[in-house]
């Protein structure tokens, strides 16, 4: 016995003479013209609450008689609703009631990407059963570890040597007054625990000097964050950042990058662009120079934008480590404008000659 249902993501716009469905997670969209409002109405809020059925057949027998839409129009409009992708098959048990339940609206938002396979909850067991590294526990690794733990991602590893300065406190969101002079994974562990039953949290105090620093620390996880920024090659090898990238590409394991308002590129094999790849397309297009920056501008922070582009990570993060949708960040870069709100962009890259890892040169795809 099966579930039929309208897929979660989708909802309905319904007039008198027009009845239109749509999903703005999926991108799909369906005006019903020509088909009587009600009868369009009638399946679809039978659907919306699920029925049972053995077979896509006896769905369709089921529905003519519930609705006494008559079967051939049952038919048609079904066939409408599978090919736009609007109904699952064998999810849930078909239920109105709310549960008060850790992970539940988290659940229903993965429901939107649900299919005949998979349901939300499997997405969510997904990112249940997986491990993470964050690379310091500053302005980025703070948000970071936060959304990996409130998101239930199984275990967060942070690496931080340094302690909690009194000028930390205005953005690094895991730090308290009373934390000041702490070390910053011993004062992280004790504000993450208790977030849920199925996160933990793993402290590690270690500075990253070199690559085979952070070898044994991720030869075993499912992704590296790397919130150290985007440098000039002549000054990059004295930032983490690109041990980071080194340590990652070693064991072959997958690395998010970010900093600033950029996230990416997210690389998950030899064949996608890295760190590296992505500090080459910037250093051509932007011209960026560590020396040669205002000092007045140097380590400026806001919250609201670290926690922005963290947010992003760990969205692309969730995106990759529970599968429900493909990262936009694989040989991409995501840029956001926070001051004039009009160029924020989407920049594809490509492997770059002077990389570490690669052997041809970038470019932009617009």
């Amino acid at each position: 016995m099966f579930v039929f249902q309208i897929q979660a993501s989708f909802e309905y716009n319904q007039t008198e003479s027009r009845f239109e469905l749509y999903s703005t997670t999926l991108n799909k969209r369906i005006d019903f013209s020509g088909v009587k409002v009600e009868v369009v109405a009638s399946i679809v809020n039978q659907l919306t609450n699920g029925i049972f059925a053995q077979s896509t057949e006896q769905a369709i027998y089921v529905l003519s008689t519930d609705t006494g839409v008559a079967k051939a129009d049952v038919q048609k409009i079904f066939k409408v609703l599978e090919d736009l992708g609007a109904i699952v098959r064998g999810i849930s048990t078909p239920s109105s009631k709310v549960e008060d339940k850790p992970f539940d609206r988290q659940i229903r938002f993965f429901n939107s990407f649900e299919n005949d396979l998979i349901s939300g909850a499997d997405y969510q067991k997904r990112l249940s059963q997986k491990s993470i590294v964050i690379v310091g526990l500053g302005g980025y690794g703070t948000w970071l570890s936060l959304f990996a733990m409130r998101m239930g991602i199984g275990t967060v590893i942070g690496v931080d040597f340094d302690v909690v300065d009194a000028s930390n406190l205005d953005r690094q969101i895991l730090y308290k007054m009373s934390d000041v002079g702490r070390l910053k994974v011993e004062a992280a562990a004790e504000n993450l625990a208790g977030i849920n039953k199925v996160s933990s949290f793993i402290p590690i105090n270690k500075k990253i000097e070199k690559t085979q620093d952070l070898v044994p620390i991720i030869e075993n996880v499912d992704l590296v964050l790397n919130p150290f920024s985007y440098y000039r090659k002549n000054v990059v090898q004295i930032y983490p950042g690109v041990s980071i990238a080194e340590a990652c590409a070693s064991v072959k394991v997958p690395l998010l990058s970010l900093g600033g308002n950029i996230v990416g590129p997210l690389t998950v094999n030899s064949s996608s662009a890295c760190y590296m790849c992505a500090v080459e397309y910037l250093q051509q297009t932007m011209g960026i120079d560590h020396h040669k920056r205002n000092m007045k501008a140097a380590k400026r922070a806001f919250a609201p934008i670290l926690a922005n582009t963290c947010s992003i990570a760990a969205f692309e993060a969730a995106c990759f480590l529970g599968g429900f949708r493909k990262p936009i960040t694989i040989n991409t870069l995501i840029q956001t404008d926070w001051f004039s709100n009009n160029s924020s962009k989407i920049i594809s890259i490509s492997q770059a000659k002077s990389c570490l890892n690669h052997g041809s040169r970038s470019n932009e795809q617009s």
